[in-house]
């Protein structure tokens, strides 16, 4: 009984995932033996399933997995913490238990990667998070899971600012779209109805799409990587930092330079730190498709004293006409120094100050 509701579980796990493709039982060499007798102590019809996977001690209860678009396998926590991912190569056996599932997932506790025992994902919560696309381009989702890419632990304390800098710019990117509402398209012009609400006293909020923190590399839409040696990556002093075009990769150069993000900070740079969050709004441009522009001031401009502080009227109305263009973009995680664009610092330290 066991082992046809197995299959079965995989079936339905395949119909729900979609897009995220299919688990292949035989590929991975799934052991689901029957039992020796028809009772069992627990629910017959959701039974769990106990897994074991190369390089982690302990096995985990699951109640059901699937595919990811890596290729990876998620699976659901029978305590209902999160999911664990990896590798298809790592997965041992799984057999039906009536176990009761560990209260936590000790091991990767911190992240983890898919390929060495499994990386632990927390369940989280958003308000109207998807990652379906708000119309053409799939690249600009109606949700967005950030992973951080760091060479070292110190780098760490950069995620808050990162999180920070990732969300603010896409509120300034949906801010810049509402006004110029009135000259976008019906479709767009839904999309931005729908995320702004406004009181009978004419208060009013835009609520952009939702900015999730993730420990898998392989959960995330979006990496960014934080980049402490340049050269091994192609950056120059000068070089601020670079994103895959039409991509979902975003490498800032802590080598040379040092960011802060602060909205309220008056100019681009001050002293020797950038204001992370106007450097995201741009690399974020590139991501969705915007090449630089030769406009002064634009917040696509190349270098930072050319830079706007937010999108003008002009890049708003670029990115309006590239939502609703069927762009694919490529992986999270994929960069091609070939294929990107970047910024670059052209102001001098003693004058920065001054900049405007």
């Amino acid at each position: 009984m066991f082992g046809t509701l197995w299959r079965l579980g995989i079936a339905a796990a395949a119909v729900c995932a979609g897009a995220f493709g299919t688990v292949d039982a035989d590929a991975m060499q799934i052991t689901t033996p029957a039992p020796a007798h028809a009772a069992a102590p627990c629910s017959a019809t959701s039974p769990h399933f106990r897994v074991e996977l190369t390089g982690r001690a302990a096995p985990i209860i699951v109640t059901h997995f699937h595919n990811n678009v890596s290729g990876d396998l998620v699976m659901e926590l029978a305590t209902g913490a999160g999911v664990v991912i990896a590798n298809p190569s790592l997965l041992r056996s799984v057999h039906p238990t009536c176990e009761t599932p560990v209260p936590d997932y000790p091991d990767n506790a911190d992240g983890g990667t898919s390929s060495s025992g499994g990386c632990f994902e927390p369940r989280q919560f958003a308000a109207n998070w998807s990652a379906a696309p708000i119309l053409s381009n799939q690249i600009v989702t109606q949700g967005f899971s950030v992973y951080l890419e760091r060479d070292s632990d110190a780098a760490a304390a950069t995620l808050p600012d990162v999180r920070l800098a990732f969300g603010t710019a896409l509120t300034m990117w949906m801010a810049a779209l509402d006004h110029i509402k009135s000259t976008l398209s019906p479709d767009l012009q839904a999309y931005l109805t729908k995320i702004k609400g406004c009181s009978p006293g004419g208060y009013c909020l835009l609520t952009p799409p939702q900015v999730v923190e993730v420990r898998c590399p392989s959960s995330a839409l979006f990496i960014v990587r934080w980049v402490t040696t340049a050269s091994e990556v192609g950056f120059l002093d000068t070089d601020v930092a670079k994103a895959r075009m039409q991509g979902r990769t975003v490498l800032i150069n802590a080598d040379t330079h040092a960011f802060r993000s602060d909205i309220a900070m008056q100019h681009i740079k001050e002293v020797s730190t950038i204001n992370l969050i106007t450097v995201m709004v741009h690399e974020l441009g590139h991501s969705f498709g915007l090449v630089h522009s030769k406009q002064v001031p634009s917040i696509m401009a190349p270098t930072l004293s050319l830079l706007a502080r937010q999108p003008t009227d002009d890049d708003a109305a670029t990115f309006a006409g590239l939502l609703e263009q069927s762009i694919q973009g490529g992986p999270a995680g994929e960069f091609n120094a070939s294929d990107c664009a970047g910024l670059e610092d052209d102001l001098a330290d003693a004058l920065a100050s001054n900049a405007h």
